[in-house]
Formats: C-alpha cells, structure tokens, sequence
C-alpha cells in the first residue's frame, strides 16, 4: 500500500552533524510519494532548488522550489520534453543549470539519460539546449551530476551512477548537441579484478567521440570503475561519464580527446 510520504529538506553543518530539518513548502504536501524532491543545486549565490522528479503528466513542468532568506518560494516549472523524469541539477560555472533525466523503458531496454542546460530568468528559463542523450541500455542508471572547468576553459560534467553492473554498449551514433555527431565505439578493457567470495568481472570502458561543427564540438568519456563494499557484496561498478561542450570555450575551439 502507497502512502504520503513526508518530503522534506535537511542541512547538515558538517559531516556528522545532526540534522537540521528546513522550513517546507505548502507544495511539499502536493507532490507524490515515489516522486518528490530529486534534484538539489546550489547557485553561486548561495540560494539553494530542488526539483521534483515528476510533473504528474507530460505536458506539466517539473515543480521548481528556490530556498532564500529562509523561506521557499516556487517561482516557476521547468518544461517536462517526453517521459523522461528529473533525478539530478547542478549550476555549471557558466551559470546555467544542467537538469540530469532518466527515463525507464524496461528490464529489456533498460535506462536512458538526458542532460539539458537552461539559462534562468526571474520568471522561468530564458534558454534551453539539450546537451546530452544516450541510448537506453547504454549506460546504468545514472542519477547524479556535477560540474567543473578545466583551466583551458573546457566545460566538464561527470554522471555517477547507483547500478551494481558494467555493461557494454553496442557500437550506435547519434546527432548530439548543436548539430555535434557522436560516433560510439567499444573501447579497452581494464585487467580482471577480483572481489568478495572470489568473484572476478571485467570492468570496460567506452569513448563517444564527436566530429564537431565550425561552431560545436563536444566529447563524452565513459568508463567503469571498481567501488569496494563488504566482501559478502563483492564490488559495485561506479560510472562516470564526462562531456566537454563548446559553449564554454573561446572561439570555437574544435574538440580534443582527454583521459576519465
């Protein structure tokens, strides 16, 4: 049986610390139970949002709740495209918020993931451009982002994933951001690794490069690496993704291969 559940948001002033639970929002109550409070960003300014991962229907946008000065506010939504559902944001060094999707299609299919960027106004986006679309099964189910700048001015984002399975992708292409085509292929496998009761995988990895246009370029790293647990779990694959953009670069700067 489905209940309520009790959507909230806690502050910790530092790693141990006990729980500081935050004022909620009216809006809280509205949300469902599996689909509440997903995705949580902190812009430089220190205000802090969090995205429900559902809307309810796919034309309604995914409620948007900004905390400042103490209080929520819900300023806007933020346009729902498909069935894909919010899990993950981040405010990227140039401003703009990277929304991280997934849409479930099956134990068959599996997942497929979706990064989109979004300048934002006073009263909703200004802007938005889809920087990222993988095939289902490609990749597991990726649920986490963050951002950083190389000193050369190169965008970086990293997905993290809470799958406990490597999986290879068959080779596929796709027209990525800005007209970008991204070519796919089997990469190197990484040596054996034992864990746990004597258990051996195979950890892969895998590069999509992009063939950039006079005014994009773009490429994406993917690889599978070893997390430890308890030896009764054996070890838990973490995926990270990276993908540099040309929006962050000066001039147009055609796209060069970098190492996870």
């Amino acid at each position: 049986m489905w209940r309520r559940c009790d959507h909230r948001v806690v502050s910790y002033a530092a790693p141990g610390a006990s729980a500081r639970p935050l004022p909620r929002h009216p809006g809280f109550a509205r949300l469902a139970s599996n689909n509440g409070l997903e995705a949580l960003a902190m812009d430089a300014s220190g205000v802090l949002w969090a995205i429900a991962e559902s809307s309810g229907d796919w034309t309604q946008p995914f409620p948007v709740f900004r905390f400042a000065d103490g209080n929520w506010t819900q300023p806007f939504g933020l346009p729902r495209r498909g069935p894909y559902l919010a899990v993950g944001a981040e405010f990227g060094p140039d401003g703009r918020l990277y929304l991280l999707e997934r849409d479930f299609a099956g134990v068959l299919r599996g997942v497929s993931s979706r990064v989109r960027a979004f300048s934002l106004g006073a009263e909703g986006p200004l802007a938005e451009e889809e920087i990222l679309v993988t095939p289902h099964g490609q990749f597991d189910n990726l649920e986490a982002i963050a951002l950083w700048q190389e000193p050369g001015g190169a965008l970086r984002i990293t997905l993290l994933s809470d799958e406990a399975r490597p999986r290879r992708a068959a080779p596929r292409h796709r027209q990525g951001s800005q007209g970008c085509r991204a070519a796919c292929r089997r990469g190197s496998r990484s040596p054996r690794c034992s864990a746990g009761r004597g258990r051996r995988r195979r950890l892969r990895s895998r590069r999509i490069g992009c063939r950039p246009s006079p005014s994009s370029s773009c490429h994406l790293l993917a690889s599978a690496r070893p997390r430890w647990q308890s030896p009764a779990r054996g070890f838990t694959s973490l995926w990270c993704c990276a993908i540099v953009t040309a929006a962050a670069r000066r001039g147009g700067e055609r796209g060069r291969r970098t190492d996870p």
